[in-house]
């Protein structure tokens, strides 16, 4: 399995946290994420992604990704396995 340095910095602190606490901070990051890349989309003025050029389109999917990463990352963090 490959991940990112940051993201493997975070993977021993949520190692063993219960399914249902990633499943709310994955909802969570996801939303957030959402409300950037559709700030993106409102920033180019636009809403229709089928009209989106490659390059938007681009941008549009790493909003997201940047933000649900950064997102899952701290959430990640703040996660203390129940010892």
């Amino acid at each position: 399995m490959w991940t990112c340095k940051e993201c493997i910095e975070v993977a021993q602190l949520v190692y063993g946290v219960p399914e249902m606490e990633r499943a709310a901070h994955d909802a969570e990051a996801r939303d957030n994420a959402g409300e950037k890349a559709g700030a993106y989309l409102e920033k180019i003025g636009k809403s229709d992604l089928a009209t989106l050029t490659q390059e938007e389109w681009r941008a549009f999917l790493d909003t997201f990704r940047r933000e649900w990463s950064s997102q899952m990352r701290r959430l990640g963090a703040s996660c203390a396995p129940p010892f």
